[in-house]
C-alpha cells in the first residue's frame, strides 16, 4: 500500500511538472523565437496544438498509470468486488478469499438447485415440495453473501491477491455466469424482461398513450438451454394483458378474452364463452362493443382488438407469438 501511494505521488508531481513545461514553452519560448518563426502564424498554432496534445497525453498517462491502478487496488480488496464475484458465479467470492472448500461447496449446492429448478419445468411437482427444494438453496445463497462480508472483516491480515490474479478471478466469474448453462445469470439473460411503451390511446382502458409496461417473458414459458424452443408451462388466463407479435410482425399489447377450444362472442356488452355469459374481469374493465361468434383454435388465444376503449374485433394469436405477461409500471 505504501508503494502504491509513492507511485501515486510520483505521477502527480511528474504530471504537474510536464504540464507546466508545455504551458511555459507555449507562452514564453515561442514569442522569443526567431523572426521567421514569429511571422509564421501557422507554425505557432501547430506548436501550441502539439503542446496541448502532449498535455492531454500526460493526463491520460497520469490517470491510467497512477489513478487507475490505485483505484483497482482499493476495489479488489473491497466487499463489492467479492459481492460481484459471488453474484456472477456462486462460490467464486469465497474462492477469492482462499476459502476454496466452502467455495466449491457453494457452487455444488447451486448446481443441484439449478438442476431441480430446470427439472420442475418438465415434471409437475407439488408446490410445497418445489418451495422447499428451491427455497432452502435460495436462503443458503443469500447467507453466503453475509458470510462473505464477515470473512472479509474478520481476516484483515490475509495476504492480498495480486492485481493480475484479481482480474483473472473477475474474468472467470463473468465468463462462468454468462456461458455456464446452469448459472443463474445465464438463465436470467435468456429470459430477460422487456419494457414496452404504448404509442396510442386505442387500447383504453387496457392502456393509454405513454404508459410503460413491464413484460415478464417467463410468465408462460421459459427459454431453457437444453431445448431448441422455449418450453411452455402455462397459458394466459382470461383478462390477462399480454405482449405479443401480431400478423404484421409488430409488438402489441392485448387483452385476452378467449383460450384455445372455446367459442367466444360479445353481445350487449357481455362476454359469452360457449354460449354462457361470464363475469367481468378482476380489474373491472368496461367491456363495450360487439363480436360475432368466433371459435378459437387449439394452441392459440383470442385477443380483443380495441379502438378508443371499444371492442371492434379480435385476433387469434398463436401461443408461440406471445412474448409474456404485461403489467403497467406507470
Amino acid at each position: 500500500m505504501r508503494a502504491g501511494r509513492v507511485f501515486h505521488v510520483y505521477y502527480s508531481v511528474t504530471h504537474a511538472v510536464m504540464f507546466r513545461r508545455h504551458v511555459l514553452a507555449a507562452t514564453f519560448v515561442l514569442p522569443h523565437a526567431s523572426n521567421e518563426t514569429r511571422k509564421s502564424g501557422e507554425l505557432a498554432k501547430e506548436y501550441r496544438l502539439t503542446c496541448a496534445k502532449r498535455a492531454a497525453a500526460d493526463s491520460k498517462l497520469y490517470f491510467f498509470g497512477a489513478v487507475g491502478p490505485y483505484l483497482f487496488q482499493r476495489f479488489k480488496e473491497s466487499f463489492v468486488f467479492g459481492f460481484i464475484l459471488n453474484l456472477s458465479l456462486p462460490g467464486m467470492g469465497h474462492a477469492y478469499l482462499r476459502d476454496y472448500m466452502f467455495g466449491v461447496f457453494i457452487f455444488l449446492v447451486m448446481v443441484i438447485a439449478s438442476i431441480v429448478f430446470f427439472f420442475s419445468f418438465l415434471v409437475e411437482i407439488p408446490l410445497v415440495v418445489t418451495a422447499v427444494l428451491l427455497g432452502v438453496p435460495a436462503v443458503f445463497y443469500i447467507f453466503t453473501f453475509v458470510d462473505l462480508r464477515r470473512s472479509m472483516k474478520t481476516k484483515p491480515g490475509r495476504a492480498p491477491r495480486r492485481g493480475n490474479t484479481a482480474r483473472l478471478f473477475l474474468v472467470i466469474a463473468f465468463a462462468g455466469g454468462l456461458f455456464l448453462p446452469l448459472a443463474p445469470v445465464n438463465f436470467l439473460l435468456r429470459n430477460l424482461p422487456a419494457v414496452y411503451q404504448v404509442d396510442d390511446d386505442n387500447s383504453e382502458p387496457v392502456s393509454a398513450k405513454g404508459d410503460i409496461f413491464f413484460v415478464n417473458r417467463a410468465a408462460y414459458r421459459a427459454n431453457l438451454f437444453f431445448l431448441e424452443q422455449p418450453y411452455a408451462f402455462d397459458v394466459p388466463e382470461r383478462w390477462d394483458v399480454v405482449a405479443f407479435v401480431d400478423s404484421g410482425s409488430n409488438k402489441q399489447l392485448g387483452w385476452v378474452i378467449g383460450n384455445g377450444g372455446e367459442t367466444v362472442s360479445i353481445e350487449n356488452d357481455s362476454l359469452f364463452i360457449d354460449g354462457s355469459a361470464v363475469s367481468g374481469d378482476p380489474e373491472s374493465m368496461e367491456l363495450r362493443g360487439h363480436l360475432p361468434l368466433t371459435p378459437v383454435a387449439a394452441g392459440a388465444i383470442l385477443i380483443a382488438t380495441l379502438e378508443k376503449g371499444a371492442v371492434v374485433g379480435a385476433e387469434q394469436v398463436s401461443l408461440r407469438d406471445v412474448i409474456g405477461k404485461a403489467r403497467r409500471l406507470f
